[in-house]
Formats: C-alpha cells, structure tokens, sequence
C-alpha cells in the first residue's frame, strides 16, 4: 500500500504544479464533515505533503476520488472518512488573491 500512495503524491504534486507554478492555491468546499457545510481557503504549499496536510481533516482514514480538467487546470474530488460517510467535495484551482501570475 505505501508505494500506490507515494504514486498518488507524485501524480497530486504534477497536477499541483500544473495548476500553480507558485504553490497558491484557491480550495473550495461542499458537504464537509457532519455539519454538511460549505467554505473556502487559500492554501499556500509548495509540495504535496504540504497539501495534503493542509487541505484534509486530520485524521490517518480517508479515500479520495477525483478528476483533474487539465484545460481549466481545476482538480476536483470527493473525500471520503469518518465525519463524511457520503463524501465531501472539492474543487482546487489557482489562487486568484493577486500573487498569482
């Protein structure tokens, strides 16, 4: 199992960099934890590790599913774990907050 997720990482840090050379990156939520309810963040990390920590509960138990729009450079996905048996949505994009170029 270590070694698919170390291909995930690889393959989310490609798509990250694709969506955002500088590392900045506009995340909005849908349906969160069991309250169901909806926000945003600007997330700043410059590897997927960073991402991943940032912009997931804390906790060791999820599954994520999702597809990357490489035209539109947006990353969509549901999250899956203990708080939100029904899934979560997201959608990542480049942080528009004038850093970005």
């Amino acid at each position: 199992m270590e070694w698919e997720f170390e291909d995930f990482k690889d393959r989310l840090a490609d798509i990250l960099k694709e969506i955002s050379s500088q590392g900045r990156y506009f995340v909005k939520g849908r349906n969160m934890d069991w309250r169901h309810i909806s926000g945003f963040a600007h997330i700043e990390a410059q590897s997927a590790e960073v991402f991943l920590e940032k912009a997931l509960p804390r906790t060791s138990e999820w599954r994520l599913t999702g597809y990357y729009d490489a035209e539109k450079k947006v990353l969509e996905y549901l999250l899956f774990y203990h708080d939100a048996p029904g899934g979560e949505s997201y959608s990542v994009e480049a942080s528009q907050d004038g850093l970005e170029q």
